[in-house]
């Protein structure tokens, strides 16, 4: 199970060395967003066993960890949990398939030289269901405030123990001491 938090552990480095030549080289390699902060998964198999397996603790990751949005410059705004913790394609599905900007930044779809308005980019027309959706999307956006300084996500604390802990707490990890040793001595 260690080798459990040593793989969450390259998920959360992937996040937050942006700029590290080993993170461009997997992107590359395997493909997925610049902007995405946690890796996204492989369908090229050359390489593939181990980076599938680090993959295999991206959820754990996304579970023990929180968006501080600041600036918006970091955080998508439609694929990363910033807003009531559920991811807004989610709570919105009919909205985001409309949009042109599903892969912006919080930052690209503020328009803060507008007074703060947002701009969803939406391919066509709405039909008087989905301005029901923008209504409430913008109900929920209305306590939206940014700040400066660079978007991160937060884990309490993050270091190998902890992370092995979370493992612990959420039942990953039992030893296994019925297959190792015979209870019954002779």
């Amino acid at each position: 199970m260690m080798n459990k938090s040593l793989h969450a552990k390259w998920i959360w480095r992937y996040g937050n060395e942006r700029k590290a030549l080993w993170r461009k080289v997997v992107r590359y390699k395997f493909g997925g967003n610049k902007k995405d902060f946690l890796p996204n998964s492989t369908s090229k198999s050359v390489g593939k066993s181990l980076w599938a397996d680090i993959l295999k603790c991206r959820s754990h990751v996304e579970q023990n960890c929180n968006m501080q949005v600041n600036s918006g410059d970091i955080v998508l705004f439609w694929k990363d949990v910033w807003l009531n913790g559920q991811y807004l394609q989610v709570l919105f599905p009919n909205l985001y398939s409309l949009s042109r900007l599903q892969d912006a930044t919080i930052q690209e779809v503020l328009n803060v030289n507008a007074g703060n308005s947002w701009n969803f980019a939406f391919c066509r027309i709405l039909k008087e269901v989905e301005v029901e959706d923008v209504a409430h999307l913008l109900d929920m956006l209305s306590t939206f405030n940014s700040g400066v300084g660079e978007d991160h996500r937060i884990w309490q604390d993050f270091s190998m123990s902890e992370c092995y802990k979370s493992l612990e707490d959420d039942g990953l990890l039992v030893f296994p001491h019925k297959s190792l040793w015979d209870p019954k001595i002779p």
